[in-house]
């Protein structure tokens, strides 16, 4: 499960990565955040095994408790 203390930290002006299991699987932005849930845009598609599934532009809702987010360092 992901750490929750950054769930209150979310924000729709920062691009995360976005992995489970440890895993990376994609960067994103959050286009709303709405509590336990989000809406996600995919801005960069990382390698991985899972990497077939997703594509850039891809939006959808996720739960936010379900993933590892951490913020991408520019």
């Amino acid at each position: 499960m992901a750490n929750h203390q950054f769930e209150r930290d979310l924000s729709t002006d920062t691009i995360y990565e976005f992995g489970m299991d440890n895993t990376a699987l994609y960067h994103g932005k959050f286009k709303e955040i709405k509590g336990c849930w989000g809406t996600v845009e995919i801005t960069k598609v990382l390698d991985s095994p899972d990497a077939k599934y997703y594509k850039i532009g891809d939006t959808f809702e996720i739960k936010i408790a379900m993933y590892n987010i951490k913020p991408v360092q520019r």
